[in-house]
C-alpha cells in the first residue's frame, strides 16, 4: 500500500466498526452526488438513466407548452428522479434546464400581455427548479402586472358603472319617473366626486325638466276644472309643489322657471276670478299684483280678461246691490281703481238709501254672537224699515246664524242620547260659540263643559275618510286661540271599527308636544328640531299629552292599538313606489341613508295619506299583551324596515322611539 493509503488504514483502526460505517455511508452519498458513480450502481441503470436524460431532451425540444407535453415532462423527470435520487447531479441539472425552458417561454408571454398564462408557466418553473436564476423576479414581477392589471379592470368596470348610472338617470328622468331618476343619481355619488358636472348641472338639470313637465301635466288637469274653485286652486297649488321639489334638485333650471310662471299665471287668475264672484270688499293692494303679475307674463290675453274680470264685477255688484247697495258702492268704487276695464264699469250706477236706524245696532248684536239681542232689534226694524236693503240682507244674516246654532245643539242632543259625552260637549261649545245669549243653550253648556272648546275650521268627519292625501282631506282641532292641535287623516272602517276614526298624518312632533309643555306647564320644552319627531319622552308623557288634547279639545284622543296601526299603514295596500323611508341603507362601507332623525313630513305618503309610518323613529301602540314599538326606525337596515317590523318596549324614553295618536270620528 503506498504511504497515504497506510496512514488511512491507521487512522480508520482508531474507530469503532459503527462509526466506520457511518463514515463510509457519507462517503459514497458525497461521491454520488458529486457525479460519481455508487458502486452499487449497474451498467444497466446507468444505461436506463442516460435513455430518460435522452428522452427528456427530446421531448424540450418540441417545445409544445400544452398540458399533456407539460405533464409528460414531469412524469419522464419524476421517473430519472426514482431511478437517481432528486439530489443527484444528473437530476438536478435536466431540471435546471427545463426551469430555464419555461422561464424563457414566459418572459415571451409576458411581453405578449398573456400574464395568466406567464405566470401559470412560472409555477412550472418552479416546479422544476425553484431557485432556477431569474425565477424569483419574474414571480415579484408577474404579481405586480396581475396587480396593474386587474386595477385596470376594476377601473373599467367602475367607468362603466358610471356610463350606466348616468344613462339610467337620464332615462328614467326622460320617462319622468322622477324617483327612480334620483336614486341613480345618489348612487352616482359613491362613484363621482362632490363637483362633477353630472351630478351639478347634468342630472339634476334632466330631472329638474322631469319635474317641470309633472307640474304641467298637473296645471293641464286643473285647466279643465270648472266651476269649482278649490278644486282648481288645489290643482294649481299642487303642480307648484312639484316645481318646489324640482328647484330644490335643480335651481337653475329653466324649463322649471318657464313651468312655474306659467303655473303661477293660471293660479293667479283663478284667484281674480273668484275674488270677483264671490267676494264682499277687495284687497286693492293684492289684486294689483295678481293683475301686474298676469300683465307681464302675457300681455296679449291680459287684454281680453280685463274685459272678462269687469264683467265678473258688474255681476257681483249687481247681486250685492239687492241685500247691501252701500257695500255694492264700495266694491264699486275700488274695482275702478284696479287696471281692468272701465268703461263697463262707469255704466254701472248704485243707489244708496238713507242708513237703516237699526242695522249698526243688529250687526253689532249679530258680530259679537247675542243673536237674540239681534232678533229683538230687527223685530222692531221691520215695523219701521221692513223694504229697507240693510234690514232685508240683516234678516238673512240673522236667519242663518240661527239655523247654524240649531242645528248645532240639535246635533248636540242626537250626541248625548247616544251617551256621546265628548261629542256633546263641542257640539254645545259651538252652539254656544254662534248664539251667545241663547239661555237655553248656555245652560246645556254649564251642565256639560267647564272649558271653553274652540271650534275647528277643518273638523274631523265620517266624510274624509281615505282622502287623507289630499288637504281638503285632513282635519284638526284647536288646543288654544291660535294654536292648531296635530294634522289628521280619517281613515275608513277597519282594525275592529265599524266607522271610520282618524289617525294623526305625521308623527307627534316637537313643536306639537312643545306646545303641549308652554300651555300646561307641566313640562319642560324640548330644544331641538321643531319638526323633528318628539322622543326621549317615556309612555307616561306621551299619554299624559293624549288626555290634555282629549280634554281641550273634546274629542277622545289615546295611542293606537296594534292593529289600527297595522291598518292606517297598510292603506288597503296604497303603498307609495320604492323605498323612500328613513332607515339605514348602506353601500360597501358607507352609510347612504339612515344617518338620523328626519322631520316628520319628509318621506312619501301611503295612500291614505299616512306620512313616515317605517323608519325615521319608531312608534309605540298598546296591544293586549303590553307596549310595542311599530315600524321601525333609522338604525334599522332599509330590509328590515316593513310594517310587519314590531318589538316590545318597556315605555321608557330612548332617542328612537315616538308615537301617533288615535282620534274618535263624528
Amino acid at each position: 500500500l503506498s504511504q497515504p493509503a497506510t496512514q488511512f488504514q491507521s487512522l480508520a483502526a482508531t474507530f469503532s466498526q459503527e462509526q466506520q460505517q457511518s463514515i463510509r455511508s457519507a462517503l459514497n452519498a458525497a461521491w454520488q452526488k458529486a457525479g460519481g458513480i455508487d458502486p452499487a450502481i449497474t451498467q444497466q441503470k446507468q444505461e436506463a438513466s442516460k435513455a430518460l436524460e435522452d428522452k427528456i431532451t427530446e421531448a424540450s425540444e418540441k417545445a409544445e407548452f400544452s398540458h399533456e407535453w407539460m405533464q409528460s415532462l414531469k412524469l419522464l423527470t419524476l421517473e430519472l428522479e426514482a431511478l437517481l435520487g432528486r439530489d443527484h447531479i444528473s437530476t438536478q441539472q435536466v431540471r435546471r434546464k427545463l426551469a430555464t425552458q419555461f422561464m424563457q417561454e414566459a418572459t415571451a408571454v409576458s411581453e405578449a400581455e398573456r400574464l395568466v398564462q406567464s405566470s401559470i408557466l412560472i409555477e412550472h418553473a418552479k416546479y422544476f427548479d425553484s431557485l432556477a436564476p431569474g425565477v424569483a423576479d419574474a414571480e415579484s414581477a408577474i404579481a405586480a402586472a396581475l396587480e396593474k392589471q386587474e386595477l385596470a379592470r376594476i377601473d373599467r368596470e367602475r367607468l362603466a358603472t358610471i356610463s350606466a348610472l348616468k344613462q339610467d338617470t337620464l332615462a328614467k328622468a326622460a320617462s319622468e319617473k322622477v324617483d327612480d331618476a334620483l336614486r341613480f343619481l345618489d348612487l352616482l355619488k359613491v362613484y363621482l366626486l362632490p363637483d362633477d358636472p353630472f351630478l351639478i348641472t347634468e342630472g339634476p338639470e334632466a330631472i329638474g325638466k322631469a319635474y317641470a313637465g309633472i307640474a304641467l301635466r298637473a296645471k293641464n288637469r286643473a285647466d279643465k276644472i270648472q266651476k269649482d274653485y278649490v278644486g282648481q286652486r288645489d290643482g294649481y297649488i299642487a303642480a307648484l309643489d312639484h316645481i318646489k321639489t324640482g328647484l330644490d334638485i335643480a335651481p337653475d333650471s329653466k324649463p322649471l322657471a318657464n313651468a312655474k310662471a306659467a303655473i303661477q299665471y293660471a293660479l293667479n287668475i283663478t284667484e281674480v276670478r273668484n275674488t270677483f264672484n264671490t267676494s264682499e270688499k277687495l284687497d286693492l293692494a293684492g289684486l294689483r299684483t295678481q293683475l301686474n303679475r298676469i300683465k307681464a307674463f302675457n300681455a296679449t290675453a291680459f287684454k281680453r280678461l280685463q274685459t272678462e274680470f269687469s264683467e265678473a264685477v258688474a255681476q257681483r255688484i249687481s247681486t250685492m246691490e239687492s241685500y247691501d247697495p252701500k257695500s255694492a258702492k264700495i266694491f264699486l268704487d275700488a274695482a275702478k281703481q284696479l287696471p281692468i276695464n272701465q268703461v263697463l264699469l262707469s255704466r254701472i250706477k248704485i243707489t244708496v238709501p238713507e242708513p237703516s236706524k237699526y242695522s249698526k245696532q243688529i250687526t253689532e248684536a249679530i258680530k259679537v254672537s247675542k243673536l237674540t239681542e239681534a232678533s229683538n232689534l230687527l223685530k222692531t226694524a221691520l215695523t219701521e224699515e221692513s223694504d229697507h236693503p240693510e234690514i232685508k240682507r240683516l234678516r238673512g244674516v240673522l236667519a242663518d246664524k240661527v239655523k247654524a246654532a240649531n242645528l248645532a245643539y240639535k246635533q248636540y242632543q242626537a250626541a248625548l242620547s247616544k251617551n256621546d259625552i265628548e261629542n256633546s260637549k263641542k257640539l254645545i261649545a259651538k252652539a254656544v260659540k254662534i248664539w251667545r245669549d241663547n239661555s237655553k243653550f248656555n245652560i246645556a253648556l254649564k251642565t256639560s263643559v267647564t272649558e271653553e272648546i274652540l271650534a275647528s275650521k277643518a273638523i274631523c268627519e265620517a266624510r274624509l275618510a281615505g282622502y287623507g292625501r289630499k288637504s281638503r282631506g285632513r282635519c284638526y282641532d284647536m288646543v288654544a286661540r291660535g294654536a292648531k292641535g296635530p294634522l289628521m287623516v280619517v281613515l275608513p272602517a277597519g282594525a275592529g271599527h265599524t266607522t271610520p276614526f282618524a289617525i294623526s298624518k305625521f308623527e307627534i312632533s316637537v313643536n306639537d308636544f312643545n306646545q303641549y309643555c308652554k300651555i300646561t306647564k307641566k313640562c319642560k320644552t324640548i330644544n331641538k328640531g321643531a319638526k323633528l319627531p318628539v322622543t326621549g319622552i317615556s309612555i307616561a308623557q306621551a299619554k299624559e299629552y293624549t288626555a290634555w288634547l282629549s280634554k281641550v279639545s273634546g274629542a277622545k284622543y289615546r295611542l293606537p292599538t296594534d292593529k289600527e296601526w297595522e291598518h292606517a299603514a297598510n292603506a288597503a295596500g296604497k303603498q307609495p313606489k320604492g323605498k323612500s323611508f328613513n332607515c339605514t341603507l348602506r353601500l360597501g362601507d358607507k352609510i347612504m341613508k339612515g344617518t338620523g332623525l328626519e322631520d316628520i313630513n319628509s318621506g312619501k305618503q301611503n295612500g291614505w295619506g299616512l306620512a313616515n309610518y317605517l323608519g325615521n323613529a319608531q312608534e309605540w301602540v298598546e296591544t293586549p299583551s303590553g307596549l310595542k314599538a311599530r315600524g321601525g326606525a333609522y338604525k334599522d337596515a332599509m330590509q328590515k324596515c316593513t310594517i310587519k317590523l314590531e318589538r316590545a318596549h318597556d315605555g321608557n324614553p330612548d332617542e328612537i322611539t315616538t308615537f301617533r295618536i288615535v282620534r274618535d270620528v263624528t
